[in-house]
């Protein structure tokens, strides 16, 4: 008997894929130790309060309230005839009620809310980072393979858009394109120069 009561104890709603699959083991442990003498009711009534934790831990607003409201009651000692199989009838009966009023919706916890969201700014800033870091190691790999910009041996004729071999203005040194900075530089295309980023 004290293993199942130990047993039925440490059941947490957690372990179980639903409240009503926690609910029936809770009823199938307990039916091997009550009896059906009226005495023998009451016997098991130091489960009440383990019992009360476990539901608790049930995010269905609603749900979590009313055994909140319960197990307030049953601490003031407004409920002397509860036991742990009345306990699981009214939690039963509750969950039917929310069901068919539709209430019975789980509520994310304002933590774990919170926590999402920081979770996801932190994966957007890191997507960030990660794409400068690419776009840095690139240009350093370029430059390193290249043999950086006092290289002369790059072809004349490679492809660039018309801007970027335009020469600038006077007075202007750099230039704002598609958000990146351009700087001119004399010493690419064999002295003709080129902006760079």
């Amino acid at each position: 008997m004290k293993t199942i009561k130990a047993k039925v104890s440490n059941m947490n709603l957690s372990d179980y894929e639903s409240i009503d699959k926690y609910l029936i083991g809770i009823k199938d442990n307990l039916s091997l130790i009550t009896s059906s003498d009226k005495t023998d009711l009451t016997k098991h009534n130091d489960l009440i309060i383990y019992i009360f934790t476990h539901l608790k831990q049930c995010k269905v607003t609603p749900f979590y309230q009313y055994i909140s409201r319960l197990h307030i009651q049953y601490l003031e000692a407004s409920l002397p005839d509860l036991t742990p199989t009345k306990l699981l009838q009214l939690a039963e009966d509750k969950i039917q009620v929310l069901r068919h009023a539709d209430q019975w919706t789980k509520s994310e916890d304002l933590a774990i809310m919170a926590l999402k969201a920081r979770l996801t700014q932190q994966k957007h800033d890191s997507d960030l980072t990660i794409q400068c870091l690419v776009a840095h190691v690139g240009r350093l790999a370029q430059r390193t393979l290249k043999g950086g910009p006092q290289d002369q041996s790059m072809p004349t004729n490679a492809k660039y858009p018309a801007w970027m071999i335009q020469p600038p203005h006077p007075n202007q040194n750099t230039q704002l394109v598609d958000n990146k900075i351009y700087t001119w530089c004399t010493k690419y295309r064999h002295g003709q120069g080129l902006w760079v980023c």
